[in-house]
């Protein structure tokens, strides 16, 4: 994960993974659904739209573009995860007013 902000009816997540996005979205939905059901969130309701929005990134330049979008345009800050420095392979932190 290169990058994430969770909002109160969406997130933005940035990712460097060996699947298709749609891939890696399902799976991000799966694994939040299980746990908001096991936190005692309305088992059983509707949460996702049915598809969401994945774009391929192919160049550095449009990684770091998404990374900025992600983490800066998103209006006030909520959480945020951002990898520092991408480049290292260091990971980053999670931040929160």
């Amino acid at each position: 994960m290169l990058a994430a902000h969770v909002r109160t009816e969406h997130v933005h997540v940035v990712l460097d993974c060996e699947c298709r996005p749609e891939v890696a979205l399902t799976a991000f939905k799966s694994y939040a659904s299980r746990v908001l059901n096991s936190v005692g969130d309305e088992h059983g309701r509707i949460r996702w739209a049915r598809h969401g929005s994945t774009r391929y990134l192919w160049t550095s330049d449009e990684i770091d573009g998404a990374v900025r979008y992600v983490v800066a345009k998103q209006g006030e800050p909520m959480a945020v995860w951002q990898a520092t420095p991408r480049a290292l392979g260091q990971s980053g932190g999670l931040s929160a007013p």
